[in-house]
């Protein structure tokens, strides 16, 4: 709750320090969408003996390593996927809009950084945020130095270029 409050109504160095706890709110706030079974992935476990020996016997479950809304039960007392969920996506909207609005280099160079890291582990957001991105254009930073403009730019046109690979 604390982070909350910071990013809402903190200055930018507490809103540029908060980018990525909200980034890790709105990555565990959902589901990953990997697995059918959201407990657990199948992963291949090969012994060192025999390497060749892909029978169904050494396929083992394993708990995924990320953290993920689909690893709460869906009648859970205390936590509402629901409310979860909505919360993530009123954080998404927040990140994307304060792209757009913030008067501030650093913190859309965070913003952009924080969300293309984000779609690497959520591809439901893809779409979202590359258009985001694409549709940024610095009308906000309009106070700012052409130095600092352009370094937005890089950061924005690298994090696009790295989302093809």
């Amino acid at each position: 709750m604390a982070i909350l409050q910071l990013w809402r109504n903190g200055g930018v160095g507490h809103k540029i320090a908060s980018v990525k706890a909200i980034q890790r709110i709105i990555q565990t706030q959902t589901n990953s969408g990997a697995t059918s079974d959201p407990r657990v992935s199948l992963r291949l476990v090969s012994s060192a003996n025999d390497r060749a020996d892909c029978s169904l016997g050494n396929l083992q479950l394993a708990r995924s390593q990320e953290p993920n809304l689909s690893l709460c039960r869906p009648n859970h007392p205390f936590l509402k996927i629901a409310l979860l969920e909505e919360e993530a996506s009123k954080l998404l909207e927040e990140s994307i809009t304060s792209l757009f609005t913030t008067t501030n280099a650093d913190l859309v160079s965070a913003l952009t950084t924080s969300l293309t890291a984000l779609i690497k582990v959520r591809n439901q957001f893809t779409k979202l945020v590359v258009t985001a991105l694409t549709n940024w254009a610095p009308n906000a930073l309009s106070g700012s130095g052409y130095p600092q403009i352009k370094s937005v730019e890089k950061v924005i046109k690298l994090s696009l270029s790295h989302l093809l690979k």
